[in-house]
């Protein structure tokens, strides 16, 4: 084996080891720069009606840097979407500069853009396709090992990692290949972060009643139309047997409540085969930077609680109870815990 196929072994033994999709998406770049030391490498990604919602970039030298809203270069924009209606192949390559399809990231088309690689660089070109087939193969399994199987939505084994990186980068994100510099543009970014509790009332009747294949189409229609309620940057886990967690971002006190309600409006709504109607009954509580997740949790659940011993179908919000006294400020025991 030559010293240049040992060297790129080495680094997909590395990829291999990584189980965060941002931190594999970091490392491509990373990659990609030390073997082909091209101008720039990016990878992007477009929501529904094809605009930019997310870039990653990587220089020639420095961190890279995450963007939210990203302004992409006009003509790179043109041949993402070329390639997203199926117009072209899946990559574009011209004079100094490559368009690359990548398999869906989380749910939404994303492009890899390499400036500075010579047109007529053939094995450039080949070494970058090989590299995304695999990189989208361990993708599809990495993804496949932390969403429900059920539902689709995320599983509880992954939701302590996801929501600690939403607000504090971990130890993982500081290692090699080098930190990330977060940036923010524009709008979109005001409001806070919330989190609730969603359970689907009386669900041990719904199983006792009319038996379990019947109850696992009620949790994938409320999983459906918690996926149609909520965007792409929202985070949706299955916590557990009719349990779920939300992690709605950055919105507005009035927003957030609108948007559960109509959640809970939604499955209400909703008729379901056999039972018809199926209610659910919501804890919401605003997400505070350093909180302990067990404390941010209980808050949730107290809400519940609450919700539930209060006629179900509803919301309640763990800070508007706290004030008027129907609940008590949640409490854990010192020691080792997870904070944000």
């Amino acid at each position: 084996m030559s010293l240049q196929g040992a060297r790129w072994l080495d680094e997909v033994v590395k990829l291999t080891a990584i189980r965060d999709v941002e931190l594999l998406e970091l490392s491509l770049l990373h990659t990609l720069r030390e073997f082909l030391a091209p101008e720039a490498l990016s990878l992007f990604r477009l929501d529904a009606q094809g605009r930019p919602v997310y870039e990653m970039r990587c220089g020639r030298e420095g961190a890279p840097s995450i963007l939210e809203r990203p302004a992409i270069d006009p003509e790179v924009l043109a041949l993402a979407r070329d390639i997203g209606r199926g117009g072209g192949a899946s990559f574009h390559h011209g004079p100094g500069l490559g368009v690359f399809a990548v398999s869906e990231m989380r749910g939404l088309p994303t492009f890899l853009v390499v400036r500075g690689i010579a047109a007529e660089d053939v094995a450039s070109l080949r070494m970058i396709q090989g590299f995304l087939r695999f990189f989208e193969n361990y993708c599809g399994l990495l993804e496949y090992s932390q969403r429900d199987q059920l539902t689709g939505l995320m599983n509880r084994k992954t939701f302590d990692e996801s929501v600690y990186k939403l607000f504090a980068a971990s130890p993982q994100a500081l290692a090699e290949p080098g930190p990330v510099a977060e940036e923010r543009r524009g709008g979109g970014h005001t409001g806070e972060h919330w989190m609730a509790m969603v359970d689907i009332d009386h669900f041990k009747r719904i199983n006792d009643s009319h038996g379990h294949l019947y109850g696992d189409e009620v949790l994938l229609l409320v999983a459906q139309l918690m996926k149609c309620q909520f965007r792409k940057t929202d985070m949706l886990f299955r916590f557990g047997g009719e349990e779920f967690v939300i992690i709605a971002r950055r919105l507005e006190r009035g927003a957030a409540l609108n948007l559960f309600e109509r959640l809970r409006s939604a499955i209400a709504a909703q008729r379901f085969p056999q039972i018809r109607q199926v209610t659910a009954s919501l804890g919401l509580t605003r997400v505070v930077r350093g909180t302990p997740i067990p404390v941010l949790l209980d808050r949730a659940d107290k809400a519940l609680y609450f919700a539930k011993q209060n006629g179900r179908d509803r919301v309640a919000v763990y800070e508007d109870l706290l004030d008027e006294g129907k609940v008590a400020e949640a409490q854990i025991e010192t020691g080792s815990v997870d904070l944000f």
